[in-house]
């Protein structure tokens, strides 16, 4: 008998057994340490979720900037400078079945994460839907079922805590981490562009860049303003909404269409049927930020505007009269023929950053889009101050319907007649 061999196996065995006792035993200390640490955070601060549940997280960095945190290498990202705001986004427990939307039923076949499509009717010659589209993750698939997501935020130190990767936590994910069958868009850009560093109205409405880009925030403003005691300086703020419609077929064919957005708060120190807001094409360089520069791509001005219902003011263009706004309310804003040819279908090239199928959709006050100098011997100005994708939930969002058809089969063999359009020809008949 080789005793020499059974010695060496049973010393592997011995140094194995050892290793994983280590590793077993250095996991649970990283267990406890995590778990003491998550246990001395305020609960205002603890996640709202399980970690493996979260499907994107950014974090809000003091100047204004906005950094994607890898989930995959949390544990080797650290807070920039002080301790910075995050947002994440993650999948609740809420089943989201089919729904319904003014009495016609949704197709859960043709959902997407930030996209819903109601069938008004299906026939042999098209089908036709009802679409309504978010700017920011409205839903998650797992294991062939759609769940609601909901949006909360902590601080950095405290989500790296969080969800630092342990390695018990690592061997689970190995054996089974649950996953997300669908990509997922932030919509984060939305928001605005300003300029307010100018005490000449034509330097500012006419600037190629602006002084500021909020994309970051809860709430966006569409304003022109002059601020007296700057002294006279204006004030121009320029809304981008750009929204994910990829989920159109190329082939539909677009009815109608309504911008929704969810109205905070309005000012209307100006009342001289200029005071409106005009619906425009964007053409932001990226359809998930915002820079300065973007300042100039927000529509242009006595261009051919969105909206549907024509208000008599000078120059072209439509506009929403902000006296009739409601606030802590939708406003539906319908889009005429001109706004229908900004809606992008699947794999049509956006007018707002490199990804196709973005409808990429902006708001300007009416005396920035005819361009009309605000003066005044005191502050004077319009405003309208919307939500945006950043605020928590979905009840605020603004939102994209969009009612279209697609062809259906070219051809149908019913009972011995072959269907072709609106004609037939008969194959078998007796």
């Amino acid at each position: 008998m080789d005793f020499s061999g059974l010695k060496i196996k049973y010393l592997i065995t011995a140094l194995f057994l050892l290793a994983v006792a280590f590793f077993v035993g250095l996991g649970i200390f990283q267990e406890y340490q995590k778990h003491q640490d998550i246990s001395n955070l305020d609960d205002n601060l603890k996640l709202q979720t399980p970690p493996g549940s979260i499907i994107l997280a950014r974090e809000y960095v003091a100047d204004g900037s906005i950094r994607p945190i890898d989930l995959a290498l949390s544990a080797d990202q650290s807070a920039s400078g002080p301790d910075s705001i995050v947002s994440y986004t993650y999948v609740s427990n809420v089943p989201a079945p089919a729904e319904t939307y003014d009495n016609l039923k949704e197709d859960i076949d043709k959902r997407s994460p930030t996209s819903q499509q109601f069938v008004v009717y299906k026939n042999d010659k098209e089908e036709k839907y009802v679409g309504k589209f978010y700017a920011s993750t409205n839903f998650a698939k797992e294991s062939g079922r759609w769940y609601k997501t909901e949006t909360a935020t902590t601080t950095k130190s405290a989500f790296l805590k969080q969800t630092r990767q342990t390695l018990l936590a690592k061997a689970a994910e190995f054996f089974g981490r649950k996953a997300l069958a669908d990509n997922f868009y932030s919509g984060a850009g939305d928001g605005h562009v300003y300029k307010d560093d100018s005490v000449d109205w034509t330097i500012t409405h006419d600037a190629t860049t602006g002084t500021g880009a909020s994309y970051s925030a809860q709430s966006a403003v569409v304003r022109s303003w002059q601020e007296i005691k700057a002294p006279g300086t204006f004030y121009l703020y320029r809304l981008f909404l750009p929204f994910d419609t990829s989920a159109i077929p190329s082939n539909a064919t677009i009815i109608s269409a309504d911008l929704n957005i969810f109205v905070l708060g309005t000012t209307d120190l100006i009342d001289d049927g200029y005071d409106l807001i005009y619906t425009v094409e964007t053409f932001q360089a990226d359809s998930t930020a915002l820079v300065t520069g973007d300042y100039e791509d927000c529509g242009s001005d006595n261009g051919t505007a969105g909206r549907a219902r024509y208000v008599p003011v000078p120059g072209d263009g439509v506009g929403y009269d902000i006296t009739n706004i409601l606030t802590s309310a939708y406003l539906d804003i319908p889009l005429n023929a001109s706004g229908l040819s900004w809606i992008k279908k699947s794999g049509e090239t956006s007018s707002c950053g490199t990804v196709a199928g973005y409808t990429c959709l902006g708001i300007r006050e009416g005396h920035d889009i005819i361009n009309l100098e605000i003066n005044g011997s005191q502050d004077n100005g319009n405003s309208v101050t919307i939500a945006t994708s950043e605020t928590e939930g979905t009840v605020e969002d603004p939102y994209l319907t969009v009612i279209y058809t697609t062809p259906g089969p070219a051809f149908k063999l019913n009972s011995g007649q072959l269907r072709l359009n609106s004609g037939r020809i008969i194959v078998n008949s007796n």
